[in-house]
């Protein structure tokens, strides 16, 4: 609060005070959201890079059996990881109720 006080030119006990305003608090949800938002957005298409980095690696021929392997199983990882949130999120949703240990079980790696 301290050093928001400073950035704004006023007493800490004022941005004090402000936080105690509904209206106030309520804009900062706001700008919280919007910043939560934008990292995830951002977080997002990072992660799209990312995905085409492990890709590459484990398709490399080149690239050592071990870091392909590492490549190919944090794919599988996070694939399963991502499915399990949308069913979860689904189910949640009442929209359908899937058991993943059922589906895992039966997929097979070549």
């Amino acid at each position: 609060m301290t050093e928001t006080a400073k950035l704004m030119g006023v007493r800490r006990e004022t941005v004090w005070r402000w936080t105690k305003a509904d209206e106030f608090s309520a804009e900062m949800a706001k700008i919280r959201d919007s910043t939560i938002e934008s990292l995830t957005f951002t977080l997002q298409q990072s992660a799209l890079d990312a995905a085409e980095v492990l890709r590459s690696v484990m398709m490399d021929e080149s690239a050592g059996s071990n870091a392909r392997m590492k490549a190919a199983t944090a794919i599988l990882d996070r694939v399963l990881k991502a499915q399990e949130l949308q069913m979860r999120k689904e189910t949640e949703n009442g929209q359908m109720t899937v058991d993943m240990s059922e589906w895992v079980d039966s997929a097979t790696l070549d």
